[in-house]
């Protein structure tokens, strides 16, 4: 069998990829891998009801995508007359029917034809990878990026807000134009290793755009008082155009925040205020246009007038952040927060829980210094597929046996694991949890959106 002929799909190729590494593996080590590499999708990790609004979108996201692609494997075994799987035997039994995998004294290797196989899947992840990092995650990339969204959005503001006589897209639609030129000039800055320059250049179109808002607002109020405002033509265009330009913007926002801390950027970073105060304005814009509708015309210039005070004080702030820079003094770039930088954190301490489920209840290990060690090996020691080829995998910063009690508590507290003297052991509510979590990757595969993420989260 060529590789041409047979294409691994979902779970199979992590299998392969594990062989690949290890030149032979027992049926447990690929389980454990498998538990590591899964727990440390933090996306897919359960949320609690503390989590903000982002972290739900992003679940649901993730959710509805794995959802959709179960739903394919599930097709594409059934038309290929194959049976549905239930663990990782079954694949390795499937893979080996194939003539990719073989069985030698209880251990798994790969074929000659599995060989070709695996190696094929590993330099496509790399591909992949490459792509990612050099197309987004670089500073220079990001600036590029920014040049072309903030370029698109300009475009559609300015011709709606022509057509439906809308003053406030029109503006924002003229903000939009200037955030065009300043973002290719900050491309320019990055490649010319200029950085302080197009900064500046930011802070100063920051003020600018305060100053600007803040006139535009106070104009709006006086011609309502006045009643020489006029309404807008067609607002339902305006609420869509604009509706739109916030979800644009809040991941603009999340991107150059992500990338401008990742890089130690400080003009990334002032181009994620930037884009965070475009989320207010077209807000106070679709605020606007929602009360034009019932003759209400003053609502959106109150709210801008709001909008322009916060853009006024980030500008502030980015300024002497630069002064400090310019004058040499290292810049703590992670005061300014990333949208799931809290729930990153969280997650790689879920995945060590979810790991320790398993540990307790599949491997037996029953005391503080088996778990502890258990951890220490699969997370510093041990190949992962995917994770360990991107340098991805969770850490404990502090380390496992310091924060044992971080990890342990909510599992005691919330009835997945009970303690006994020294010893711990699963529950039947442990044991659900843990067969629900992993009914989530049955037919699990690695994609774009999962390298992107996994990037975020190790830069976070």
């Amino acid at each position: 069998m060529s590789k041409e002929e047979y294409k691994p799909i979902g779970y199979e190729k992590f299998i392969l990829m594990a062989i690949l590494k290890s030149g032979v593996i027992s049926l447990n080590e690929l389980e454990d891998s498998t538990i590591v590499f899964i727990s440390s999708i933090w996306y897919n990790v359960h949320y609690g009801k503390t989590y903000n609004i982002l972290g739900r979108i992003l679940l649901l996201l993730f959710r509805t995508r794995d959802h959709f692609y179960d739903k394919y494997y599930t097709w594409v075994r059934k038309e290929k007359k194959l049976k549905s799987v239930t663990g990782t035997k079954d694949y390795l039994i499937e893979l080996g029917n194939k003539g990719l995998v073989k069985k030698t004294d209880g251990k798994y290797e790969l074929t000659a034809e599995g060989i070709i196989v695996a190696s094929g899947i590993v330099e496509k992840l790399g591909k992949r990878a490459e792509l990612i990092k050099n197309r987004l995650f670089k500073p220079s990339s990001a600036a590029i990026n920014t040049t072309f969204v903030d370029g698109i959005m300009a475009f559609f503001k300015l011709s709606i807000g022509f057509i439906t006589g809308s003053v406030g897209l029109i503006s924002d639609g003229t903000d939009s134009a200037t955030d065009t030129i300043s973002a290719f000039l900050v491309w320019i800055g990055i490649k010319l290793k200029h950085e302080s320059l197009s900064t500046l250049l930011v802070i100063i179109l920051l003020f600018v755009a305060s100053i600007t808002v803040g006139f535009e607002s106070l104009s709006r109020i006086y011609a309502a008082l006045t009643s020489t405002i006029s309404p807008i033509v067609d607002p339902n265009y305006v609420i869509i155009i604009e509706g739109l330009a916030i979800f644009i913007y809040a991941g603009l926002y999340f991107y150059q925040r992500q990338v401008g801390r990742a890089s130690g950027s400080l003009t990334l970073i002032s181009q994620s205020v930037d884009s965070k105060n475009h989320i207010f304005i077209a807000s106070s814009v679709v605020i606007g246009a929602i009360f034009s509708i019932f003759g209400i015309y003053y609502v959106d210039a109150i709210v801008g007038a709001v909008v322009a005070f916060r853009i006024f004080t980030d500008a502030v702030a980015l300024l002497k952040d630069e002064i400090h820079s310019m004058k040499g003094e290292e810049t703590d770039l992670h005061k300014y927060k990333t949208p799931v930088g809290d729930y990153v954190q969280d997650g790689k301490m879920k995945a060590f829980r979810i790991w320790v489920i398993f540990a307790v209840w599949s491997r037996k290990l029953m005391t503080k210094e088996d778990i502890t060690n258990s951890l220490d090996n699969m997370y510093t020691k041990t190949y992962i597929p995917v994770l360990s080829e991107l340098n991805l995998i969770p850490e404990d910063k502090i380390g496992f046996n310091n924060e044992f009690n971080k990890i342990m508590d909510p599992l005691v507290k919330r009835n997945f694991i009970s303690q006994d003297g020294n010893n711990y052991k699963v529950t039947e509510s442990g044991i659900k949890r843990f067969k629900r979590f992993n009914a989530l990757f049955r037919y699990y595969d690695v994609h774009y959106s999962d390298l992107l993420m996994l990037d975020v989260e190790s830069e976070t």
